[in-house]
């Protein structure tokens, strides 16, 4: 779930999609979620209040343009984000 949709914003688009595809592809290439929490909601909470992880600090093999593109993904603000 994106951030603003964690929040019950009410503009939700095709930006929420390329969050989730970047937390889908952040658990594909490094093995574990970017955020995580005891509960579902710490999880959540986690998603509206710490920046997402560097991949690369997960899988040092990663090349440096996956990680760009997952970061970007993973951007709180949706303006930021493809």
């Amino acid at each position: 779930m994106a951030p603003e949709q964690a929040r019950g914003d009410t503009e939700v688009d095709a930006r929420a999609d390329l969050y989730g595809l970047g937390a889908t592809l952040f658990e594909m290439v490094t093995g574990r979620l970017p955020f995580i929490g005891e509960t579902p909601l710490q999880t959540a909470l986690k998603r509206l209040t710490e920046p997402a992880p560097s991949a690369r600090s997960v899988q040092p093999d990663l090349p440096a343009s996956w990680d760009a593109a997952l970061a970007r993904c993973l951007q709180k603000d949706l303006r930021e984000r493809f």
